[in-house]
C-alpha cells in the first residue's frame, strides 16, 4: 500500500512488534507493523550523512519513522533539518526517536509531499527522497526548492542505470533546470535483476 507496510505472522517467541534498532550511534524505535522501515540501508544513510557539509539545510520527503534525519542529524554539522511524512504512526514514532536520540535540528512534518513542499519557507542544500517507488512524481517540486548547485538524493528501483537517468532527466527538462547525475549507486536489491539505487544530483538554474 501507500505507506509500504508489510504483513506478519508470529512463529515462535514474545508476541511483540514494538522494537529499538540501533545503528549509526542512533537508536530507532518503531513498531513494524504500522510503518515502514529497513535496517538493510544503514549503510545508505551513513553514506548520505558524510556528504554533509557543515551548516547545510536538508529536506527529507517520506521520512517515516526518521532514520535518515537523526542519522545525519548524529553524523553531520546540518544546521536544520525537515522530514515531511503522510503515514501517522510513522509520524508518531519520528517524533519519539527525535527525543530518543536528543535531537534538536529537526522538525518533522505529518502531511502529503506533494502538498507540502510548496509551503516550504525557503530553499534547502539538500533534498532526499527514499521512496525509490513513484519518487519521480515529486522530482519536479523539488527541484523547485533546492539551491543553485544543491542536491538531491533521488532513489529508484531500476535493472539499469539508463531508466534512472532518464526519469531524471525529463523532470528535469519539465522544471526547467540543468542536472548533473555525479553518481548512481545501488544499496539493495528489490527482487533479482531489480536494485534499490540513488541518484546524486546536482542541480543548476538557467
Amino acid at each position: 500500500g501507500k505507506f509500504r507496510i508489510q504483513k506478519y505472522s508470529f512463529i515462535l517467541g514474545e508476541r511483540r512488534f514494538e522494537t529499538i534498532h540501533v545503528e549509526n550511534g542512533v537508536k530507532i524505535s518503531l513498531d513494524i507493523r504500522k510503518s515502514y522501515f529497513s535496517p538493510r540501508s544503514s549503510g545508505e544513510r551513513l553514506r548520505i550523512a558524510k556528504l554533509v557539509k557543515p551548516a547545510e539545510r536538508i529536506l527529507i520527503l517520506f521520512s517515516g519513522v526518521a532514520p535518515y534525519p537523526v542519522v545525519i542529524s548524529r553524523n553531520s554539522k546540518a544546521s536544520e533539518i525537515i522530514g515531511v511524512e503522510m503515514n501517522k504512526e510513522a509520524h508518531h514514532y519520528a517524533k519519539r526517536n527525535l527525543t530518543l536520540n536528543k535531537i534538536k535540528n529537526t522538525k518533522l512534518i505529518l502531511g502529503d509531499a506533494g502538498k507540502e513542499i510548496p509551503k516550504l519557507k525557503g530553499k534547502f542544500d539538500r533534498i532526499v527522497m527514499p521512496l525509490p517507488k513513484h519518487a519521480d512524481i515529486f522530482l519536479i517540486k523539488a527541484f523547485s526548492k533546492v539551491k543553485n548547485r544543491g542536491w538531491i538524493h533521488f532513489y529508484d528501483f531500476s535493472r539499469d542505470f539508463e531508466s534512472t537517468r532518464i526519469k531524471v532527466r525529463e523532470a528535469a527538462q519539465k522544471a526547467g533546470v540543468k542536472v548533473l547525475i555525479r553518481r548512481i549507486v545501488k544499496c539493495g536489491q528489490q527482487s533479482p535483476g531489480v536494485f534499490r539505487v540513488c541518484a546524486d544530483i546536482q542541480v543548476t538554474f538557467s
